[in-house]
C-alpha cells in the first residue's frame, strides 16, 4: 500500500476518535450545564420561593428574554434579565408593593428585574389558570393580544397549537422556553 492510503487511514481513525469524544461529552451532563448555566440561581431560588412558582420555569423565560445579560434591551424598550417594559414592571411593583427609584436603571438590578417578572409571571399563570402557553404568549407580545388570538379562533391556547400563533416571535418564544424549562428541570431540578 501507498503511503497515501495509510495517511488517509490514520486521518479516517483520528476523526473517528474525534467524533466518538465529542459524542462522550455532548451526553455528560457538565456540557449541558456549560450550555444551560443557572447565574442567579440564589436570586432566582429566593423570588421563586415567595412567588410560590417553579425556579427553572424563571430560569428559562430569563434565558430566553435575555441570555443572562443584567443590560439587555430590546428594541421595544424591555430591558433586564427578564426584559420589562417599563410600563409593566411599574404596574407589578405597584401590585406586590414594591418601590422603585425614579429612574429606569433599577430595572437592570437582577433582584428587582427577577422579582417583578417573576410576580408578572405568576400574574399571567393565575389570569390564565395555570396554563404555560398562553401565560407565555401574554408575558411576550401582551395579554390584549393573547386575548384577540383567541376570542378570534386564530389559537387555541395549547402549546400542541403553538404553531397558529400569528406572531413568529411569540410562536418562537413559547416554545424556546417550554423547551428550555424542560431541559432546566432535567439538569438541576432532581
Amino acid at each position: 500500500m501507498s503511503k497515501s492510503i495509510f495517511a488517509n487511514i490514520r486521518i479516517a481513525l483520528a476523526f473517528m476518535i474525534l467524533l466518538i469524544m465529542v459524542a462522550f461529552v455532548i451526553t455528560t451532563q457538565w456540557f449541558w450545564k456549560v450550555v444551560y448555566p443557572l447565574p442567579y440561581e440564589d436570586i432566582i431560588m429566593e423570588v421563586a420561593a415567595e412567588a410560590e412558582m417553579d425556579p427553572y420555569f424563571i430560569a428559562a423565560v430569563i434565558r430566553t428574554e435575555s441570555n443572562f445579560m443584567p443590560q439587555a434591551v430590546s428594541t421595544s424598550g424591555a430591558v433586564g434579565l427578564m426584559q420589562l417594559m417599563p410600563k409593566t414592571a411599574e404596574w407589578m411593583a405597584n401590585e406586590i408593593e414594591v418601590v422603585i427609584p425614579d429612574d429606569q436603571e433599577a430595572l437592570y438590578d437582577p433582584n428587582l428585574n427577577i422579582q417583578l417578572g417573576t410576580f408578572y409571571l405568576k400574574h399571567l399563570l393565575n389570569k390564565y389558570e395555570n396554563n404555560t402557553a398562553l401565560a407565555l404568549a401574554a408575558y411576550n407580545s401582551g395579554m390584549g393580544r393573547v386575548k384577540e388570538w383567541v376570542s378570534q379562533g386564530v389559537w387555541d391556547g395549547s402549546y400542541h397549537t403553538a404553531e397558529d400563533i400569528p406572531f413568529k416571535e411569540t410562536r418562537f418564544f413559547v416554545k424556546k422556553v417550554l423547551r428550555a424549562y424542560e431541559i432546566y428541570l432535567g439538569l438541576y431540578g432532581g
